[in-house]
């Protein structure tokens, strides 16, 4: 048979017949994402590429329909177990009801708690679905408290209704910028009316641009001119410094460099790394400056290509059967 010939059989082959091998081993199975996994290796093998697959014997690897009342636990994704009535034992736990579940400060169980299922384990319950308002608690009211007062977050399990006791029970003085669990930011100081200036709530309601002012003594508190390959270091904010010779030494730090980057899982720095700067410190070192791909396989190229209709296939294959044919005469 001639050269044209072997040609027009090859070329006449039904479409389909070709098909993505996958590097998993004998009873692995490629997982159902593949997106941004990797290999350890450019070459592709059933060690190499163990990343891209799942054992297809175990919980995870399967969708198992659990009996009513169960869910099929993510816990369990490692043990053996496939869907069938033994891998529905393996698999499955009970779920959680909602008398398992601990209300927060201010609510108590609904009484339909222990017949109330969740839907999966003990962090699927919600506390609007398990729980409601205690109405004899702080937490279970709206007190309107007095002036200077807030209605205090931490003691919505204490007793209290909406009256003069309540509102004795339930409430707090307001936080002052002055209270001594408020800082001001590196770089900043308190403002001269702070003892006077009263917050929304507790002193984590202090907000900086209300009890707070920069602190020109500092190096936060000034913008500093650094050296080329320097640059004003947040770090350095509270330590004194000015814009002048003694601050831009006590003020900036050196540019970090493509090599004190991290690149991410499959990427490996540029051979350039060392002589490329970043625009300060290395959490500036951006992935696409200072990393390149690693040149690994990647195990979305295993994954199979997408279905061809019979409709396609068919033109596909007449118009290759006439190429074929013109081929062998």
């Amino acid at each position: 048979m001639n050269a044209k010939k072997i040609v027009a059989l090859l070329v006449v082959m039904p479409v389909g017949v070709f098909s993505t091998t996958d590097p998993c081993a004998t009873g692995w199975k490629l997982k159902a994402t593949l997106t941004n996994l990797k290999c350890t290796s450019a070459t592709k093998s059933a060690t190499a590429c163990k990343t891209c697959c799942d054992d297809k014997t175990k919980c995870g690897s399967n969708t198992v329909a659990c009996a009513a009342g169960k869910y099929q636990d993510p816990t369990k994704a490692g043990v053996t177990g496939v869907n069938d009535a033994a891998g529905k034992t393996a698999c499955c736990s009970n779920m959680a009801t909602c008398a398992d579940v601990t209300c927060a400060a201010g609510m108590k169980a609904k009484t339909s708690a222990a017949a109330t299922k969740c839907t999966a384990g003990i962090t699927s319950c919600s506390q609007t679905t398990c729980c409601e308002k205690d109405t004899a608690k702080c937490g279970g009211n709206t007190i309107t408290c007095a002036a200077g007062k807030y209605q205090d977050p931490a003691k919505a399990g204490t007793v209290g209704v909406n009256d003069a006791a309540g509102k004795t029970a339930c409430c707090t003085d307001m936080a002052t910028c002055s209270h001594a669990n408020f800082k001001c930011a590196a770089g900043m100081k308190l403002k001269t009316s702070a003892a006077a200036t009263k917050c929304t709530s507790d002193s984590a309601s202090c907000a900086q641009s209300t009890c707070c002012e920069k602190d020109t003594a500092k190096c936060g508190g000034n913008t500093v001119a650094c050296a080329a390959g320097k640059y004003q270091d947040p770090a350095k904010a509270g330590v004194a410094g000015v814009n002048d010779a003694a601050g831009k030494t006590a003020c900036c730090s050196n540019v970090a460099t493509c090599a004190d980057a991290t690149c991410a899982a499959g990427m490996k720095k540029k051979t350039s790394a060392a002589s490329t700067k970043c625009t300060s410190d290395k959490a500036s070192c951006s992935q696409s400056t200072c990393c390149e791909d690693d040149g690994m396989a990647t195990c979305a190229a295993f994954a199979p290509p997408k279905a061809t209709s019979g409709a396609q296939k068919m033109v596909m294959n007449l118009f290759l059967a006439a190429v074929g044919v013109a081929l062998w005469k």
